[in-house]
């Protein structure tokens, strides 16, 4: 048959374009896949980098709250005491006056 040749060719033709596409959806397929793997990869060293520095600043706020508290009752002593000198120096000021007001009195009623 004379067109039988043609036809033949024909279809090794579109084999091989099957072929050709049929690898080519292949590699597109391995090329994702391997894209996701890759992404999924990163995104998870981002999500354990960003709970190490969690941790860590976590960590770092909490020695910073201790050490704040510390200073805090420190200075809470401190301003007790402050106030308990300045009420104990009112009231030798008081006494003080009170000596010196009896001294005047004394000495305006002296002739």
């Amino acid at each position: 048959m004379p067109g039988q040749d043609i036809v033949r060719e024909a279809i090794k033709a579109s084999w091989t374009i099957d072929k050709i596409a049929g690898v080519v959806v292949v590699i597109l397929a391995i090329m994702l896949v391997s894209m996701v793997v890759s992404q999924n990869a990163h995104v998870k060293r981002l999500i354990n980098n960003f709970q190490k520095t969690n941790d860590a600043l976590m960590e770092t706020n909490r020695r910073i709250a201790s050490d704040n508290q510390r200073h805090m009752e420190h200075l809470t002593i401190a301003v007790n005491n402050l106030a308990s000198e300045t009420r104990n120096d009112i009231a030798d000021l008081k006494e003080q006056v009170s000596e010196l007001k009896e001294e005047v009195r004394d000495q305006r009623m002296m002739p």
